[in-house]
């Protein structure tokens, strides 16, 4: 779309492989899930807010009609692809938005702004998911659907998450503070909820880049919430066994720490009862020969 001015042969080739897409998968289509998601064993921090930002609250549309019918709840996610234009070198910002279990707003756009840092980006891009997820908590009052509780957004940069969701987390990037108050307010305001979610789950991961056959058709045919697993910290614990008599786990283990554990478990010689801790704070590893 940002190229029908002057197109290329490269956009015509582009465009050809979209119809060939929408070709192949002409049967693809939207369920509709009236189903309430359950959030309540995700990690959703709540914190005291009124030192920072007051006694703030969601302000509600003074002529909104009564509502009528059961209460939906309003979900989605969010992310950006850093410095994905190579002319540019702007990130793209995606966000989906689910009303109940429906995708029922979704947005894919480059950012107006060139952002030095992943953080940064992903700050942009949780600004407009919560814009959005005001738009839409208002139109939905507006046609008389009761929104129940905060609209939950789903991000994988965990650092972002942090300092969304708790008031002590401090701002060590001063050019985004206007998207990173805009987002705490709206937490504070009782607007959005942000939570943590593992990338392999996160939907709007389709909508930044071009993702690879697999993983595009997983997360087109799993449309659904992270599982509570992957919510709030994700740790990812690895065990595994070198040989019959040798027993290894290791927990988030670096680079170096994968080549001492090799090194142990090619050992020819006699170790016994071997445990090492100082490699990590993290790691822990339990190696005995017979």
């Amino acid at each position: 779309a940002r190229h029908m001015m002057i197109p290329r042969q490269g956009h015509l080739h582009a465009m050809k492989r979209v119809f060939g897409y929408l070709k192949s998968n002409h049967k693809f289509s939207i369920d509709y899930d009236i189903n309430q998601p359950d959030f309540s064993k995700h990690k959703i921090e709540s914190y005291d807010w009124f030192p920072l930002y007051g006694n703030v609250t969601e302000e509600l549309p003074y002529n909104m009609p009564d509502p009528l019918g059961k209460e939906v709840i309003t979900s989605g996610f969010f992310d950006s692809s850093h410095a994905s234009c190579l002319v540019t070198r702007r990130s793209t910002t995606c966000v989906i938005l689910f009303v109940n279990g429906t995708p029922i707003r979704w947005y894919s756009k480059r950012q107006n702004t060139v952002e030095t840092s992943t953080y940064g980006s992903e700050t942009v891009a949780g600004r407009i998911a919560v814009d959005l997820a005001v738009e839409l908590r208002y139109n939905l009052r507006m046609l008389g659907a009761a929104v129940k509780g905060t609209t939950v957004l789903f991000g994988d940069n965990q650092s972002m998450v942090t300092n969304a969701s708790k008031p002590h987390s401090t701002l060590k990037k001063r050019h985004a503070a206007n998207n990173y108050h805009r987002v705490r307010e709206a937490v504070a305001s009782g607007i959005v909820s942000i939570v943590h979610c593992d990338t392999k789950y996160n939907l709007a991961d389709m909508g930044t880049k071009a993702l690879p056959g697999p993983t595009y058709q997983f997360l087109l045919q799993n449309q659904h919430f992270p599982p509570v697993s992957t919510a709030g910290e994700c740790k990812k614990e690895i065990k595994a066994t070198t040989s019959a008599d040798a027993k290894l786990v290791l927990s988030v283990m670096s680079r170096l720490e994968e080549d001492v554990a090799q090194a142990f478990s090619d050992a020819s010689f006699r170790i016994c009862d071997i445990s090492s801790t100082a490699l990590h704070s993290q790691a822990c590893m339990a190696i005995s020969f017979a």
